[in-house]
């Protein structure tokens, strides 16, 4: 925890990776369906996610990811970070993404620091614009998950994201596309693949930079 605080300033600064970032982790097709989006001006929906960095064990930094509970669509128990949709009371995307998280995950009665955006990521399956926030505590939140929505809460060293020295492929099969192989990331023996795996993936590359 003390090296990422010494290296806060440092983060805020550097020039995100984007698009070479997402490529690493994007599914099959993935990013030839972001350019025909853009050529087509398609009009997403938006969304976002947060990624809250915290001292867990031995005060290594940690972030949480969720698997969502299993219903009919698109994300069915999958694993994301906690966030969502918009709604009025939001005054903007970080409003949500703290929202979002409060409701999914617990972050109650401690103070949340943003520390940056991410990069957006559009998820063509559901045609969500999705804006991730990285943010910070001095202390451990106790997750408290949304059993409507949460299955179950990860807890992540960030370290294990960045000892990944090679992209993992794994043959899923999904409604959406069938069969296929996939780049992932794999905790605590958890798929994370898709969206999640492109922003992690700008994560990694933001805090090895």
């Amino acid at each position: 925890m003390k090296t990422f605080l010494n290296q806060k300033s440092k983060l805020k600064q550097i020039t995100l990776s984007g698009y070479e970032a997402h490529s690493l982790l994007a599914p099959p097709q993935r990013m030839k369906q972001l350019e025909s989006s853009f050529k087509n001006k398609t009009t997403p929906k938006k969304a976002a996610v947060l990624i809250h960095l915290y001292p867990g064990e031995n005060d290594f930094l940690h972030f949480i990811l969720i698997q969502r509970n299993s219903y009919v669509g698109v994300h069915s128990g999958q694993i994301s970070f906690p966030g969502g949709k918009p709604e009025a009371l939001d005054a903007n995307l970080w409003g949500t993404a703290l929202r979002e998280s409060s409701e999914e995950v617990g972050l109650n009665g401690i103070d949340i620091h943003k520390l940056r955006s991410l990069t957006d990521v559009f998820i063509p399956p559901s045609n969500f614009l999705v804006s991730p926030f990285v943010s910070y505590s001095y202390e451990k939140p106790e997750f408290i998950p949304e059993k409507k929505e949460v299955d179950l809460i990860l807890e992540i060293p960030l370290a294990n994201l960045l000892d990944h020295q090679q992209v993992l492929y794994k043959k899923l099969t999904t409604n959406y596309i069938g069969e296929f192989e996939v780049p992932c990331y794999i905790f605590d023996e958890k798929v994370v693949w898709g969206a999640t795996a492109m922003i992690l993936s700008e994560l990694r590359i933001l805090f090895l930079s």
